[in-house]
């Protein structure tokens, strides 16, 4: 890390030569974060992020995450939504603001077919929920009072035409709203159907469903159902009942599942009056009605006849029901046991009735693909010969845990030691069977050599901060812990933690008006920032609200705080173009500088950025000024030998192209920047800048022993600035004042 604070100063030592630094503040966050650079004693307003900033430990990043940028998606954008791209956070690269695509809404598509032998009760179950009337009808498509028709289905076993309903809002032709759909929403993924909240015998979610607060998401009971349960014989229907949606008496123990599962006997459940033979009874199944005369559903004395069947003797016809073209059970006058003939029988054959029924649960899918809850698995119950009833249910297994799969991003990190940290992401699938994320652990396999910061992560965006800790390579993971149950992990990434760049100098003072930090290696040839020139090292300043960080090197001589002073400077601000122009007005009166190396000693002036071109060897005893109010590129090298002298002074900025590899003058601007590159660049004389950036980096094993950036005073630049009495720069090398500390 090679970080300068602001300064506007030059300083002499022994008047045996001069260099100048001037440490950057950053105004805004590195890494393109968004965010501002502030000490971290002053209001943010969001958080404040280590490792993003220039200068000393309190110098932080002020920045907001993802959700507080205004994003709602980390790294990834979504299917069906539109999303911006609003820049890199520092918990997401990028972070999108995502807004979903309105839907026309449409109709749901039409229910497909059941598996084979699936009865119609147990195919409205899947459907709706509910296994009976006024939920399912067979071979009738008209609802009841308050129902509307979500499809029918010919697929069925015991119908011609199976269909399910779902409840709406009252009225004579109830509804839901035009903009309450489920088809493609969140509750349809969840098993839940979209409606009026009061029509909802199971459980409501909110946020789910379009439209406004009367369109909730109604998800059923998990293994809630009627068909075949001893609620079904008594006359009723099992759901999350109470008070308030059952009209009739609530019983319990009655229904398959939990305590949220009762059974509705002669109420809202779909009880009645005892069904009359011959009477219409389409709003029940034909357990129902059985059950309401004292015969168990798929017992001997209940029957289902299809199409043209009718019902054997003594049985007696009820009618149709909701899932029976005919229903056949025992008559209020003939006992359920069978009667031997006597009187009310006339001495007729013996009844024939329906074989046994052998029945079976089979396992089906987990979650809500199967309208079951997260963690259950769906199961039918198989059931033979034809007439016997069947049903579905949901029951817990932990088989069905969730499962995911996870990535991160990047695929892989270079770290430098003592460097700012990088953000690590995590892609992670939608969890399958309606699982969720709980929270995403970050490993690193050697922590001395790298940590994560945090190491856990329980809300969205699930991302860390790796930081380089130590040379060398080790790996990073992420586990994924789903709810209710499962996880999943990711591929390891390999990290690889290295010597980043740094800068020496040999002779000359240096002085940050700020901050000084320079990451010198415990592996470098010469762990001195400042090397002896003439048996002497160079005075090395700064304010005294900044601070020092040298990596694992020095000040000088092998010592920490060997001619380490903390200084403010108090002479004249000579380290800006806006003093060289009072300096030199009179020649600068015309543009007479065109970027090549001029013939003739003297001032030179451009109003307008210049790029440098040709050769820039000057000869013995040369001296010249060259004033540029603008930018000014060098993509050349420049060598003033001993006794030349050369000062360039720019109002914007001094770019030496990466190819650059020796500059040697007084170089005067508000920034000056070194290139990017991986070639190492000699300045030799004196730099003096508001801000710098240096930016070479080697980015091997050079890095470990050799600067990328080096700064050699040139003490004989004192003498050779004098060239007249009109044509000097004495002046430049006046006051420069110690604080005592």
């Amino acid at each position: 890390m090679k970080n300068f604070s602001r300064l506007v100063i030059i300083s002499i030592f022994f008047l045996a030569g001069f260099f100048l630094f001037a440490n950057k503040i950053q105004a805004n966050c590195s890494d393109g974060i968004l965010g501002t650079c502030q000490y971290d004693n002053t209001s943010c307003g969001y958080s404040y992020v280590s490792g993003h900033c220039s200068g000393p430990t309190n110098y932080r990043c002020c920045a907001p995450n993802c959700g507080q940028a205004g994003g709602n998606s980390c790294g990834v954008t979504k299917s069906g939504y539109t999303c911006t791209n609003i820049g890199r956070t520092y918990d997401c690269n990028p972070c999108y603001r995502c807004t979903q695509n309105a839907p026309a809404p449409t109709k749901p598509p039409a229910p497909t077919s059941p598996p084979s032998g699936t009865t119609c009760g147990s195919w409205c179950a899947s459907q709706v929920g509910h296994a009976d009337s006024p939920w399912c009808k067979c071979n009738s498509s008209t609802p009841s009072s308050g129902y509307i028709l979500k499809g029918c289905t010919s697929g069925t076993s015991d119908c011609t035409t199976c269909c399910a309903f779902t409840q709406g809002s009252s009225g004579p032709t109830p509804t839901n709203p035009p903009s309450c759909y489920t088809s493609g929403t969140s509750c349809q993924s969840q098993g839940g159907t979209c409606g009026n909240p009061t029509s909802c015998t199971g459980t409501v979610r909110t946020g789910l469903c379009p439209g406004g607060s009367d369109c909730v998401c109604c998800i059923p009971v998990a293994g809630c159902y009627t068909s075949g349960t001893s609620c079904a014989n008594q006359g009723g229907t099992c759901g999350n009942y109470t008070s308030s949606n059952c009209s009739g008496t609530i019983k319990t123990g009655l229904c398959p599942a939990g305590s949220n599962c009762v059974c509705c006997v002669g109420g809202g459940g779909g009880g009645g009056a005892t069904p009359t033979p011959g009477g219409n009874n389409s709003n029940k199944t034909c357990g129902q009605i059985c059950g309401e005369n004292g015969s168990p559903d798929g017992a001997s004395g209940c029957y289902c006849a299809q199409g043209s069947g009718g019902c054997p003797s003594p049985l007696v016809s009820y009618g149709a029901s909701s899932d029976c073209t005919t229903c056949c059970t025992w008559s209020p006058s003939v006992p359920a046991c069978g009667g031997g003939g006597g009187g009310g029988g006339g001495g007729g054959p013996t009844p024939t009735t329906p074989p046994s029924c052998n029945c079976s649960w089979v396992n089906g899918t987990c979650g809500p693909e199967a309208a079951c809850s997260p963690g259950y698995r769906r199961q039918t119950l198989s059931c033979s010969p034809s007439g016997c009833s069947s049903g579905s249910r949901c029951t817990a297994d932990s088989s069905c845990g969730s499962t995911c799969t996870v990535t991160l991003n990047p695929t892989s990190l270079t770290l430098v030691l003592n460097g700012q940290a990088q953000i690590l992401s995590t892609l992670i699938s939608e969890p399958t069977n309606g699982g969720s994320v709980n929270k995403v652990d970050f490993n690193i396999a050697n922590t001395s050599i790298a940590e994560a910061s945090p190491l856990s992560q329980t809300t969205f965006p699930y991302n860390t901060n790796v930081r380089g800790k130590k040379l060398g390579t080790t790996t990073a993971t992420a586990l994924v812990t789903l709810s209710p149950s499962g996880s999943c992990t990711s591929p390891s990434i390999p990290i690889t933690v290295r010597v980043g760049a740094w800068f020496q100098s040999q002779g000359g003072d240096i002085h940050a008006q700020g901050n000084l930090s320079d990451n010198i290696p415990s592996t470098a040839t010469d762990r001195n920032l400042s090397l002896d020139l003439n048996d002497y090292p160079g005075v090395v300043s700064y304010d005294p609200n900044g601070q020092v960080n040298l990596g694992e090197g020095f000040t000088s001589n092998d010592k920490a705080d060997n001619w380490l002073a903390s200084s403010k400077y108090r002479g004249r601000p000579y380290s800006t173009f806006d003093f060289f122009k009072k300096k030199y007005a009179l020649q600068m009166t015309s543009n007479n500088f065109s970027g090549t190396l001029p013939n003739q000693d003297g001032i030179y002036y451009t109003s307008s950025g210049i790029t440098l071109s040709g050769d820039w060897t000057l000869g013995t005893n040369r001296w010249l000024v060259i004033l540029v109010d603008g930018d000014v590129n060098i993509p050349i090298n420049i060598t003033v030998p001993v006794g030349g002298f050369l000062a360039i002074a720019a109002s914007g900025k001094i770019s030496f192209a990466s190819s650059v590899t020796t500059a040697q003058g007084m170089f005067v601007a508000n920034t000056i920047e070194t290139g990017s590159s991986a070639t190492s660049f000699a300045g030799e004389g004196i730099f003096a800048a508001t801000t710098f950036s240096l930016d070479r980096d080697f980015g091997d094993e050079r890095n470990k022993t050799t600067p990328t950036e080096t700064f050699v005073a040139r003490p004989d630049f004192l003498m050779s600035s004098y060239k007249s009495v009109n044509e000097n720069l004495w002046w430049f090398f006046q006051k420069w004042q110690e604080l005592a500390p």
